[in-house]
């Protein structure tokens, strides 16, 4: 079998170099979408928390700040303080928001999080699971915004 050292990853095979190559032309675009919903976030979170502002933000600009709001609490506070800061209508919000763009697993792990009965235990399992989980929330964002605003 031809050996390639391109990558310095796998066992140096044909196919393994072939995915990494492949892996190296989608990281560029993934680093665009998530380059993308972080400014997207941003901008959008400074005119939502400007003081004094009365903005309500609407249509992508809420999904993009929904689903930013989320992922930034619970990755750095877990889902009980994501839910005490931002409430139960706020994250009942971002469900909506997860299932439209397609994170299912995500919606899950929210949905779970909001059962009236959650105890703490499950919480942290549940922190455990995102903290873990693959399902990529700004590219799915970036990726349903692109189809939905696409002329």
């Amino acid at each position: 079998m031809e050996q390639f050292q391109r990558t310095g990853r796998g066992t140096g095979t044909s196919s393994d170099s072939t995915t990494a190559l492949r892996r190296e032309r989608k990281e560029p675009a993934l680093d665009a979408l998530h380059h993308a919903f972080y400014a997207r976030y941003l901008s959008v979170g400074d005119k939502a928390y400007a003081a004094g502002s009365k903005t309500r933000i609407a249509g992508g600009d809420r999904l993009v700040l929904l689903i930013g709001e989320l992922q930034t609490n619970v990755n750095t506070r877990g889902f009980a303080q994501y839910l005490a800061h931002k409430g139960r209508r706020r994250a009942e919000s971002a469900l909506r928001a997860l299932t439209t763009v397609g994170a299912t697993q995500t919606a899950s792990m929210l949905s779970a999080a909001l059962a009236p009965t959650v105890s703490s235990s499950r919480l942290n399992l549940l922190d455990r699971r995102f903290s873990n989980s693959r399902e990529d929330l700004p590219a799915l964002t970036m990726r349903y915004m692109e189809r939905r605003e696409a002329p």
